[in-house]
């Protein structure tokens, strides 16, 4: 009877530490679904009626489509299609500025105006990131009147990664002007390759890899050309050509950075470099047909790369800021690009049930640096040839809060995990139907 009686205070209490929660609304982050994990992150994104228009804030809105898509809730592709039109509209108010025009980069100030504070930014409801980080030769976008009665945001000449998120808006909606804006930029990414070799004095950065990744192949599927398939696979093959590390499989963020060693490699492997690669291969192979010449060749590197990168997971699920240092910091824009790789080369049928487990641990292991509100921590901040001359430096990069490079790779691992969550969760649909899943899933055992 004792016994029956402590088993039975002890369900109580459980059952009413659960009523509690239920009722508070709260919910425990080894508890959320992907769906529940990306919602506050997306909601917080959109609260903002302009972003700066930079990379970091294109593989975003790349995560919002696909949260769109993968959800069925058409809010997140709307919003992404206003952002564009917001774009593309200041982008023709200010003109197109060559590279050699001081303005480029927006570091010319308009006159009758001032470079605006973060605080300002979130006051007028602008993405904060629009105004410059307390580093040198960071930029800004957000110009305000001192009473804050007028505001100019410029838009800078980062065509790269809209071009991807233009053809994304076209696929989805099929709205021919996402289609038409693009058409001359993506000519120009055909005509200008400087990957393909090592020229001195020219650097190489990993980070350019992901950009060809989703808007070449996305190209060459929408207008059969296929000088866009055979220039990704060439640009993917240079990468690895160039920067891939042979003793680990894995890669360095760049080539020609260092000032003792202007033809050597950075020190270390950057987990969000490999995120990059990895992320850049998957979304090829998404779009490149099989019968495609190099379709074998792309697959085969991808394979290998997250091969490689499988013997670095650590413990808890995560990647580290570099990979191959464990006592280096557990980073979230690394390992949110490695687990969305993983799970859609799982559900595209490239990788085996391995790779469906380590996804979906590692997508657990991301909950806990995401809080409920939508607050994404442990993202290394932006990271370039002036900021990491030495390992030292990798292992000393800050980690803001919502640092921009951590929302797009967070909202792509949680849309793939949600269709993970559709196919094979309690109920599931085979990924038919785009509804949030109820429960997470876990690995197997």
């Amino acid at each position: 009877m004792t016994r029956f009686r402590r088993v039975s205070a002890v369900a109580f209490l459980v059952l009413a530490i659960g009523g509690c929660s239920w009722i508070s609304g709260f919910v425990s982050p080894d508890d959320r679904t992907a769906f529940e994990t990306a919602m506050p992150v997306a909601e917080r994104v959109m609260r903002y009626r302009y972003h700066a228009w930079h990379y970091p804030q294109g593989v975003t809105f790349l995560g919002l489509l696909y949260l769109s898509e993968a959800t069925g809730d058409k809010r997140y592709r709307d919003y992404v299609a206003s952002q564009i039109e917001n774009f593309h509209a200041t982008r023709t108010a200010w003109g197109e500025p060559a590279e050699s025009d001081p303005g480029y980069g927006a570091k010319v100030t308009p006159p009758g105006f001032r470079r605006a504070t973060k605080a300002e930014a979130e006051k007028l409801g602008i993405c904060p990131w629009c105004c410059p980080c307390n580093e040198p030769g960071e930029t800004c976008r957000l110009f305000v009147k001192d009473d804050l009665s007028a505001v100019k945001v410029r838009p800078g000449r980062d065509n790269r990664i809209q071009n991807g998120i233009w053809l994304e808006l076209y696929r989805q909606t099929g709205d021919k002007k996402f289609l038409d804006w693009q058409a001359k930029a993506m000519e120009t990414i055909i005509e200008r390759d400087p990957w393909f070799e090592k020229k001195p004095g020219f650097q190489k950065i990993i980070d350019a890899s992901f950009l060809p990744g989703i808007s070449a192949p996305r190209m060459g599927a929408i207008t059969g050309d296929k000088r866009y398939y055979a220039n990704t696979v060439r640009r993917l093959e240079a990468f690895t050509n160039l920067l891939r590390d042979p003793k680990t499989g894995i890669f360095h963020q760049g080539w020609g950075w260092p000032s003792e060693d202007p033809e050597g490699y950075t020190p270390g492997h950057w987990g969000r470099g490999n995120g990059w690669i990895i992320g850049a291969e998957i979304e090829t192979l998404a779009f490149l047909p099989k019968d495609d010449p190099g379709y074998g060749k792309t697959l085969a590197l991808f394979r290998d790369l997250c091969a490689s990168l499988a013997k670095y997971q650590d413990e808890e699920g995560m990647w580290r800021q570099l990979v191959a240092h464990p006592d280096s910091y557990p980073e979230t824009s690394g390992t949110g690009l490695i687990v969305f790789a993983y799970a859609k080369g799982y559900r595209l049928g490239l990788l085996g049930p391995e790779y469906r487990d380590r996804a979906i641990r590692g997508f657990q292991a991301l909950k806990k640096h995401v809080k409920p509100d939508g607050t994404v921590l442990s993202t290394c901040a932006g990271t370039g040839p002036t900021k990491v001359p030495t390992l030292a430096a990798y292992y000393a990069r800050p980690t803001p809060k919502n640092d921009p490079h951590g929302d797009g790779p967070v909202l792509l691992a949680a849309s793939e995990i949600l269709r993970l969550e559709r196919m094979e969760g309690p109920g599931g649909t085979n990924g038919q139907q785009p509804v949030p899943a109820k429960e997470p899933l876990k690995a197997k055992p």
